[in-house]
């Protein structure tokens, strides 16, 4: 079985996001790590939803910490846990171990 996708853009780290046209989930395609097929969202209005909590969670970072803080990785324990807490209600596979939202948050702990 072949999976069909529809291009999107990009992510940060310049992998290609598209939608499998088969299942509407919203993937990527990790070329560093033998073209695997990385999970963002399990649909579409979950991706968005997803979006939209994830700018909150820079505003309210950028509050707190600065306008700057945002590039730096500097959130407090409790942003990322409320914002875990909000990706996990709105999609329950988006913050699967090596998906896209649990490297984007882990990005904050390094």
């Amino acid at each position: 079985m072949c999976d069909r996708f529809i291009y999107m853009g990009y992510t940060g780290n310049g992998y290609p996001v598209y939608i499998n046209e088969s299942t509407s989930e919203v993937v990527y395609i990790d070329y560093d790590n033998e073209n695997n097929v990385a999970q963002i969202n399990s649909t579409i209005v979950t991706f968005a939803e997803s979006l939209l909590v994830y700018v909150e969670f820079i505003k309210k970072i950028k509050a707190n910490n600065g306008r700057r803080a945002y590039l730096e990785k500097n959130a407090s324990k409790e942003l990322l846990d409320w914002v875990s807490k909000s990706l996990l209600q709105i999609d329950a596979i988006s913050l699967t171990q090596g998906g896209f939202w649990e490297e984007e948050l882990s990005s904050f702990s390094e």
